[in-house]
């Protein structure tokens, strides 16, 4: 009798064992959310992980991305950390290479202030820009404004004609994939040219001076390689201080 129970007591107790040692012989997959995954992992790439479900390890293989994994804890007690950190890092500076990388060549339309009610406020210009890395841009614009003239008692017209050329530094920041924001600084050099038609003759005088730049702006990425883009820029200058918004299209050439 003693016999029988002692064997009927090894046999649970050889099932028990088994019990826990099949229940211990998983992979736990911890994802980044804090999720945990019970499974049988069976590849690990430099992209992405292969696993099976372990409460169904003939059913399909589930594939998931690295990036997604922060760690994993093996059947044999050791663990692995995926490095989430550093995936998103060069996940980060992989989107910013190809969404910052080339040069692009665009129009756009500027409006502004400056000295006295005669000064030009509208102006039409080209953009060549050329990406040095992730991060810094060089921008050189040329912009030529609408004449615009005045009417001087009758016995004479005054016209004023302007245009800059300018050398910027942008600073990207990647909030998202669509868009980019940058601070600039930058130099230039304005033109001034005033026409003044009188009753006896006519009279012309010409000028230019450098000034820096101040400002900052974005772009919105509208398809591979066409951009829509808007800067506010503040031109500071020896006799003249203005401030121009400009906004238009750019072509990316990869």
């Amino acid at each position: 009798m003693f016999q029988y129970f002692k064997k009927r007591y090894l046999a649970y107790f050889s099932i028990l064992i088994a019990s826990v040692f099949s229940a211990n012989a998983q992979d736990i997959i911890t994802l980044r959310n804090g999720d945990e995954i019970r499974a049988r992992v069976s590849e690990i790439s430099a992209t992405e992980i292969k696993y099976k479900r372990f409460e169904n390890l003939d059913g399909p293989t589930i594939v998931v991305a690295r990036s997604e994994i922060f760690a994993i804890n093996y059947e044999n007690g050791t663990r692995e950390l995926i490095n989430p950190v550093t995936a998103d890092a060069n996940a980060n500076d992989e989107r910013g290479n190809q969404q910052n990388r080339g040069v692009a060549l665009g129009i756009n339309g500027t409006h502004g202030v400056g000295n006295g009610p005669i000064f030009p406020n509208w102006g039409l210009g080209a953009a060549l820009t050329a990406n040095l890395n992730k991060n810094y841009r060089m921008e050189a614009t040329f912009t030529y404004f609408r004449p615009t003239k005045e009417e001087m008692a009758g016995i004479a017209e005054m016209e004023m004609t302007m245009w800059n050329l300018s050398l910027n530094w942008h600073y990207m920041f990647l909030p998202s994939e669509r868009i980019s924001l940058f601070p600039l600084a930058g130099v230039g050099i304005v033109g001034i040219r005033n026409d003044l038609k009188t009753i006896i003759g006519d009279q012309s005088e010409s000028d230019s001076e450098i000034c820096f730049n101040l400002g900052g702006g974005f772009d919105i990425k509208l398809s591979d390689n066409l951009y829509f883009n808007s800067i506010l820029k503040f031109k500071i200058g020896n006799d003249w201080n203005f401030l121009r918004l400009s906004a238009g299209l750019a072509f990316k050439f990869n």
